[in-house]
């Protein structure tokens, strides 16, 4: 089992992509090649239909396959060479790990470019980090030279601030913004 997820580094057809996926699937789609380990040495071939559990392995050789998420119901393409194991869910993690959306209310920071503010409830700018959460109704700036971009689990879209630009969260302004490419600010 080890040779198999390390790979005979002389061989480059033994070499596999690992990935991990969190949670349960169901085997929709099995294209070549394809196998689920089955106790600690024997694969048997995957199949249509699989329902594959946490702690399950499988590795794709000349095959594809592609996987149903259980809790957020996301397909999955393995490509060929490639072993994945369905991880459990470990209760310190996001449950967007889970779900594939945000799950935290609010509007959450996905990037910063230069400097980028938010009111706090006393009204003084503090700098935002990513994967900070800003609640609705709090103003956001970006610096002269900054952008930053924020995402709106509610209304599942993406906003961003240009350098100079300024808006209200969960106001008309931050709708509009996003029906014009999301954006506020100078260009």
């Amino acid at each position: 089992m080890i040779k198999i997820l390390k790979g005979d580094p002389q061989d480059p057809e033994s070499t596999f992509q690992k990935v991990g996926f969190v949670g349960c699937a169901k085997v929709k789609e099995v294209t070549g090649q394809a196998e689920l380990l089955k106790g600690v040495d024997k694969w048997i071939p995957l199949t249509v239909g699989a329902h594959l559990h946490e702690g399950d392995l499988i590795r794709t050789q000349r095959g594809n396959v592609v996987l149903q998420m259980c809790e957020s119901t996301s397909l999955v393409k393995l490509s060929p060479q490639t072993v994945a194991r369905l991880i459990p869910f470990n209760g310190a993690w996001d449950r967007g790990a889970l779900s594939g959306s945000e799950e935290r209310p609010g509007y959450v920071v996905r990037s910063v470019h230069g400097k980028a503010y938010a009111q706090d409830s006393k009204m003084e700018w503090k700098p935002v980090a990513v994967n900070e959460v800003l609640p609705e109704g709090a103003i956001v700036r970006a610096g002269q030279t900054g952008s930053f971009d924020l995402f709106d689990p509610k209304g599942r879209r993406t906003l961003r601030v240009h350098s100079g630009g300024e808006m209200q969260l969960g106001t008309e302004s931050a709708a509009a913004a996003n029906r014009s490419f999301a954006s506020i600010g100078a260009e």
